[in-house]
């Protein structure tokens, strides 16, 4: 929670100076200052904007973290003669994993060619969520929706999903 103080101080007194900023060029009566002063204060409620985004995504982050420690992330191997339709039924299956209350901060990924020779190539698609402990993922593994992916998924594999669990250490 320390990082959380830190950040919040740090997004506040960059607040403070850029208004500060915007209010030392008020006491100008030049009109074409005033215009200034009306588009570094609209930067500004962007800025904040962005800030507040900021400050949510890393609570959300330190959340996960101190609350959800166990990642589970699971590597596919697809069939090339797999149709884009039942590709985008197997995206719609995984992303259904959401509705499952244990289910945390479920993330898909793509294969990302980077011209690495260690690169697991076979591996097309990811997906990463994180779970409370191993009683939740165990839950998980026995859900309605997670059965019904596997069934979508088991006719478009070219081998058996690859996984990998850690505990995240905060």
């Amino acid at each position: 929670m320390n990082r959380l103080n830190s950040f919040s101080i740090f997004l506040l007194t960059c607040s403070f100076l850029l208004f500060t900023a915007c209010q030392e060029s008020n006491y100008t009566n030049d009109n074409t200052e005033g215009n200034q002063l009306q588009q570094l204060q609209e930067k500004l409620a962007e800025q904040e904007t962005d800030l507040s985004y900021a400050e949510v995504r890393i609570k959300t982050l330190l959340n996960l973290e101190e609350n959800y420690p166990l990642v589970h992330t699971v590597y596919l191997n697809l069939k090339e003669s797999a149709s884009k339709l039942e590709l985008k039924e197997l995206f719609a299956a995984i992303e259904k994993l959401h509705d499952i209350e244990v289910v945390h901060n479920l993330d898909i990924g793509f294969f990302k060619d980077l011209q690495d020779k260690r690169a697991l190539k076979d591996l097309e698609w990811v997906f990463q969520m994180r779970f409370k402990n191993e009683a939740s993922y165990k839950i998980y593994q026995e859900h309605p929706l997670h059965l019904a992916l596997k069934k979508v998924a088991k006719p478009l594999l070219d081998g058996p999903p690859v996984t990998h669990d850690f505990m995240s250490q905060p």
